[in-house]
């Protein structure tokens, strides 16, 4: 059954890929495209990620082939990347039929947190672990909470996913950059603050997992901050 799933995933991808690329750049676009399609197809198909007995296996592959594809192509980067890096742990374990990959440690932005490109979750574990103890089962909950949104954000949201996160970034910086000209003081936070923690799709996120506002957000540029979502912190 490992085996059919994973020829049947990676035709499927392929097919269903190399047709958007054929409809909005040609056959070259199609070709690049339709491996990407494989590629994921191949490697979700053989780990069981999708899970096909609920209708978010069915939605998510097929987003993931075709409207949310720059995402996709995003992830196998990261799934490549990881051979960079020391102990990326896969989760065979945890990715099964959750509808996105999880690499306990892996590529990251920032030590204990977790980077997310498409359907792959890198440094999930973040500094606890993904272990059966209390702390590894809120960072697990964290990761269902917030992580898991950031996949499905990419796939609703396809390309424009990727415009306006990479926007608001820009937007924020620059915004944090001119507040930090009249008060000289935590450069680094205020853009942080600005940059990340406020762009909206981070912000549903934190929302989400009732973690608003986060402990080590810089406070001055943070969206209005209400004490009643704060719940135990999950970021650790």
């Amino acid at each position: 059954m490992k085996f059919l799933e994973t020829v049947l995933v990676s035709a499927a991808g392929a097919a269903m890929s190399a047709l958007v690329g054929n409809a909005i750049g040609g056959p070259l676009l199609g070709s690049v495209l339709g491996a990407v399609g494989a590629l994921n197809g191949a490697f979700s198909g053989w780990n069981g990620m999708y899970n096909w007995r609920r209708y978010t296996g069915w939605v998510g592959f097929m987003l993931d082939s075709t409207w949310s594809l720059v995402g996709t192509t995003l992830s196998v980067l990261l799934h490549a990347g990881q051979i960079f890096t020391k102990d990326p742990s896969y989760r065979p374990d945890r990715t099964h039929r959750f509808d996105a990959h999880l690499y306990e440690n892996g590529l990251a932005l920032k030590k204990g947190y977790a980077f997310t490109q498409g359907n792959v979750i890198s440094g999930a574990g973040g500094r606890s672990g993904l272990g059966d103890d209390d702390r590894g089962q809120r960072r697990l909950r964290f990761i269902k909470n917030h992580e898991l949104l950031h996949v499905w954000q990419s796939r609703m949201f396809g390309p424009l996913f990727q415009i306006i996160y990479v926007g608001w970034m820009i937007i924020g910086a620059l915004g944090a950059s001119i507040y930090w000209l009249f008060h000289r003081k935590d450069f680094a936070r205020l853009v942080e603050a600005a940059a990340y923690f406020d762009n909206p799709f981070e912000y549903w996120a934190y929302r989400r997992d009732k973690y608003w506002p986060p402990l080590d957000a810089h406070p001055a540029l943070l969206w209005p901050p209400r004490a009643v979502d704060i719940d135990t912190p999950t970021v650790t």
